[in-house]
């Protein structure tokens, strides 16, 4: 299915990005103009930056003052784990999409991704491999091909496998993010807070 050529019958789905900053000055920056760049557009990409003590905010106010799209949260520092929260909270998509501020997304991103949520209605989350740059190059993924996992909470108890991928690989339905965010353990979550929504 063509995600810009949708039936009539099936509606666009709002999508929301959400970009957890964190002392990322020099990254930031491109990291929301590559959420700027997609061939589908999200609808909002909400920066939410945990009490940076470098130039981050800055930075982002003084490019993306005026946009439609790109807002700015700034809050006290409290981890990544309350900054997934704050993002979410503030959210109105029902496609939510993460975003590390030292990450950057491939133009057609969201357009492969949206497109299996539209095609399959019932699939709750959708992660992908990702592509190494700077330092190292290399091509990581968890699956030889693209495939539904199923029922992932059978697949995870019986063969305790880990299902999923970082931060930037991962996109939630609002309707199953509902279910677990806000987490109130933030400070055993101040990093790695990608684990909780795997």
């Amino acid at each position: 299915m063509n995600f810009f050529n949708l039936p009539t019958m099936v509606s666009r789905p709002r999508i929301s990005c959400l970009v957890n900053n964190y002392n990322y000055g020099p990254y930031v920056t491109e990291a929301v103009d590559s959420a700027r760049a997609q061939t589908v557009p999200f609808d909002e990409i909400l920066v939410v930056d945990d009490g940076s003590t470098d130039d981050s905010v800055s930075r982002l106010s003084a490019r993306y003052a005026g946009d439609p799209v790109v807002r700015i949260l700034a809050k006290a520092n409290g981890g990544q784990l309350s900054a997934f929260n704050e993002g979410f909270l503030h959210s109105t998509g029902d496609l939510v999409f993460f975003l590390d501020a030292d990450d950057l997304y491939e133009p057609t991103h969201v357009e492969q991704m949206a497109a299996v949520y539209v095609e399959r209605p019932h699939t709750d989350f959708v992660f992908c491999g990702y592509r190494l740059f700077g330092q190292q190059e290399a091509v990581r993924t968890w699956l030889d091909t693209d495939q539904s996992l199923g029922f992932s909470l059978v697949y995870s108890l019986h063969f305790m496998h880990w299902v999923g991928a970082p931060t930037s690989c991962l996109s939630l339905r609002r309707r199953t993010l509902e279910k677990i965010l806000p987490l109130p353990m933030l400070e055993d979550w101040r990093t790695r807070a990608d684990d909780c929504l795997v």
